[in-house]
């Protein structure tokens, strides 16, 4: 579950990053990986067609075929069929030369015939040696080299008996890089490690963790800031070229403009000429640039202000401006607007599928398509919704009608399929000028080639629909058509009407009556009429005696002693079972005993309710008996406890079985017959606030009486269809027992915990019920270092732990986080980190509502991180 959630999270933060990805690139290349863009640069996060155009367009990144290592070639395990590992594609293969072939940067090695060696997932003394290649701990400094590929620089010792520190400070100012500890003396920091680089980090001087006048010199080997050069290059294991001036006295600004036109991406401040911005970054030109230039611009484009610059990221009047904005390279400058619009019409009648919009001229819309005309088409016709004799031809893919068939084709973008000729001369209703009926076109026609004509050149949508004919029969017109409704003279010109079917054709007409009578006791569901034989009653009804019942007997609308038996083919009662059994035409399924000895309320007298007759009885089996012998619609409706008829705080549980309400819920579940669907809460408690609960046991919101997990439980399932709201009170468990009562059922709890975080779960869509611990907490587990790698760009982030270790809860629950007002309207990128690797996975994308609720959904335990944009 968790590498599924892990591809898809990689899936959903390709996709989010190439939203920013430029539309042209020096190199060919796509976002997702396929067959032709195989090759993978981790640093522009792009898929290419060859080794070459990935490294050319990425040189500071890493490139792998990610079409080899992500097919069926390779394996996220290793096993005795995937046994060589691949530390670039993080992926096992089955030989040595897939592995290697699918990243040659990587270190390959056989991981399966290693599983021999003893490994530990944290540092101890007896585990004290590490591998970055399979993120474990080893014995030996030889066990970790030997799954590392006997590489040194992936083999350090990680467990140190010896007194150090995980910061700098003078106490503790020599540093390890294998390690990455602090130790107190240079030997100290040498004998934890021998692989590793040894340096005085606090270099025997003040450093600071802020640029400053005081500490101008920066130290990335270290990432701190010192007072002179030679500190910073003394803590930077004596080398220069980790070291640049960090600080600059020079005038400049947090903000672009005229007179700070230019920027150091080292210092992140702007400068009044480039020497300011050089001298700032340390002598380094790759850090500045020209951020403003002395040009009228804009922050958005518009007609007067068409041309855009990716270097300032800012719109101009003139392409030459733009061009003088961006150091005189064309490759920054695109044009970035042009009259158009939303929709099509005579006066915009061109659109490019790569801007979504409509311009005036062809020339228009492919510059504003980055110059590719295979985003153009004409979108804009002389056209109507309507098929007439001047709007004759269709197009399927517009669902518009057009004067010509080339006007449909070029609306279609030249597919034929698309266009079809809708048009020739019709009418509404069937007559003998239009007796040919299209179903394709729901219209009638002259002849029968035009409706085939209509209908796409297809005859199956085509049937005759005239013939001499009336709405009613008579003697005159006996044969009907369920195909055109009508009735006709003759059975053949009944089938003619029905497209030739003879299947749509019956007798309709025969002695009938519009109403039951002892003449008249044969009834045709067919017609609608009763006749005076059964035979005449099945000749009308097509023959078929399955529409034909007797209708007509000694009966009754209602039930009584001299009516008692019931036939729910005619929905009369009648005196014997004889005459309900021939009036159901013999079939006895139809035929109950629907009377007794009994009431319409419930007494003591009375106690037992059939659903099916709607009364009560004095004996289960009077009951059943009325109830055509099936128990399932008998109960038990009375209850000598304690009861009364209206609700009350004395008498609050209702029980819709027996109809009365009861003192406690026991009273009215063995009222119900056991069946707790039946019982509810009558009585709003209005002064339910004034319960006390004991800490920790939960309870219904608004509903203090509901504390308890059983008693929630009832409350959930007497509430089906609604979100109720579980005041958790300091209880961090749902117990195995009330997932249970719920599985299935359709509702919806949301469990409320002290903090306020709420835990949202679906009755439905809970598939295991088992015990899980909803606690959800304000954290800091995740290390800083690796929510650097998400956090650019953010504005605020948080850390929630959600639930305990790494455990499957059973179901999706949504939980939902209360984070700051001000942030409404941001959108919240959820991550979820993974202690293995080291590593976040996107998991959600949600915007923070109006009062600064944010929500996602997961169905593993976990630590959480959000970073608000």
């Amino acid at each position: 579950m968790k590498q599924i959630r892990k591809t898809i999270a990689a899936c959903a933060a390709v996709l989010m990053m190439s939203a920013s990805v430029p539309a042209v690139s020096a190199v060919d290349w796509y976002t997702s990986c396929n067959y032709y863009y195989q090759y993978y640069n981790t640093a522009t996060n792009r898929y290419y067609p060859t080794y070459t155009d990935a490294f050319t367009d990425g040189p500071n990144g890493t490139v792998y075929n990610a079409y080899t290592s992500g097919s069926s070639a390779s394996s996220a395990s290793v096993n005795s069929t995937y046994q060589w590992y691949n530390s670039a594609t993080n992926r096992y293969y089955r030989t040595q030369q897939e592995a290697q072939s699918a990243n040659y940067s990587g270190y390959v090695y056989n991981a399966y015939s290693q599983q021999s060696v003893s490994f530990a997932y944290s540092a101890s003394s007896a585990y004290p040696w590490y591998s970055t290649v399979t993120g474990r701990y080893y014995r030996t400094q030889t066990d970790a080299l030997s799954v590392s590929g006997y590489n040194y620089n992936s083999v350090s010792y990680a467990y140190n008996p010896i007194d150090s520190s995980a910061s700098m400070s003078a106490t503790y100012p020599w540093y390890n890089s294998a390690t990455h500890s602090y130790y107190k003396t240079q030997t100290d920091a040498r004998n934890a490690n021998s692989q590793g680089t040894v340096y005085n980090a606090w270099a025997a001087s003040e450093s600071s963790y802020s640029v400053s006048a005081a500490y101008p010199w920066y130290s990335s080997y270290t990432g701190r800031y010192y007072k002179t050069q030679a500190a910073a290059v003394a803590a930077s294991a004596n080398s220069s070229g980790y070291v640049t001036y960090a600080y600059n006295t020079i005038d400049s600004a947090d903000a672009a403009s005229a007179v700070y036109p230019w920027y150091s991406s080292f210092t992140r401040r702007y400068y009044k000429t480039q020497t300011d911005a050089l001298n700032a970054s340390g002598n380094n030109s790759a850090y500045v640039s020209r951020a403003f230039a002395e040009v009228d611009s804009s922050a958005n484009a518009s007609a007067t202000y068409p041309w855009f610059s990716t270097f300032t990221n800012r719109y101009y009047k003139t392409k030459n401006d733009a061009l003088t904005a961006s150091n005189n390279n064309s490759a920054y400058v695109s044009r970035a607007y042009y009259d158009s619009a939303t929709y099509a019409s005579s006066t915009y009648p061109y659109y490019s599928s790569f801007t979504r919009r409509y311009y005036k001229t062809q020339q228009d819309a492919t510059e504003a398509s980055n110059g590719n005309s295979s985003y153009v088409s004409k979108a804009y016709f002389d056209t109507s919704r309507t098929v007439s004799s001047t709007y004759q031809w269709y197009s399927s893919l517009t669902g518009l009608y057009y004067r010509s068939q080339s006007d449909a084709l070029a609306a279609s973008g030249n597919i034929s399929s698309y266009v079809t000729r809708k048009y020739v001369e019709s009418a509404n209703s069937p007559s003998a000028n239009y007796p040919w009926y299209s179903s394709y076109t729901r219209l009638y026609y002259k002849t029968q080639a035009d409706a085939i004509s209509a209908s796409n050149n297809n005859s199956a949508y085509v049937s005759y629909a005239y013939a001499d004919s009336s709405p009613t029969a008579s003697t005159a017109y006996p044969w009907y058509s369920s195909y055109t409704r009508l009735y006709y003279r003759t059975q053949s010109a009944a089938i003619a009407a029905s497209g030739n079917n003879s299947a749509y054709v019956s007798y309709a007409y025969g002695d009938s009556s519009n109403s039951v009578s002892a003449d008249y006791p044969w009834f045709s569901s067919y017609t609608g009429k009763y006749y005076r034989t059964q035979s005449a009653a099945i000749t009308a009804s097509g023959n078929n005696s399955a529409y034909v019942s007797y209708a007509y007997g000694d009966s009754s609308n209602t039930v009584s002693a001299q009516y008692p038996w019931y036939s729910s083919y005619t929905r009369k009662y009648y005196r014997t079972q004889a005459a309900a059994l021939s009036a159901s035409n013999g079939i006895s399924s139809y035929v109950t005993y629907a009377y007794g000895d009994s009431s319409n309320t419930v007494s003591t007298t009375y106690p037992w309710y059939s659903s099916y007759t709607g009364k009560y009885y004095r004996t289960q089996a009077a009951a059943i008996t009325a109830s055509g012998n099936n128990s399932a619609y008998v109960s038990y409706a009375y209850d000598n406890s304690d009861s009364a008829s209206s609700a009350s705080t004395k008498y609050p549980w209702y029980s819709s079985v027996t109809r009365r309400y009861y003192k406690n819920y026991n009273d009215a579940l063995t009222a119900s017959n056991n069946d707790s669907r039946y019982v509810s809460y009558a009585l709003e408690d209005s002064t339910s606030t004034n319960i006390s609960v004991t800490a920790g046991t939960p309870y219904i919101y608004q509903h203090k009486n509901y504390s308890g997990w059983t008693n929630v439980a009832n409350y959930l399932k007497a509430n089906s269809g609604e979100r109720i709201y579980v005041m958790m009170n300091g209880a961090t468990t749902v117990p195995q027992s009330l997932l249970a009562a719920i599985k299935g059922w359709d509702v919806t709890p949301c469990f409320v915990l002290k903090n306020g975080i709420r835990w949202t779960v679906y009755g439905e869509d809970i598939y295991d019920t088992s015990s899980v611990d909803i606690s959800a907490y304000s954290s800091k587990n995740i290390p800083t270092s690796v929510i650097k790698t998400v956090t650019g760009g953010a504005v605020s982030r948080a850390q929630v732990t959600v639930g305990d270790g790494d455990e499957l809860f059973g179901f999706d629950a949504k939980i939902t986080v209360k984070l700051n007002k001000k942030r409404a309207g941001r959108t919240a990128y959820i991550y979820c980190y993974d202690p293995e690797t080291r590593t976040l996975d996107i998991v959600s994308r949600t915007k923070i509502t109006s009062n600064g609720y944010c929500s996602f959904t997961t169905d593993m335990a976990g630590d959480y991180l959000i970073v608000i944009k």
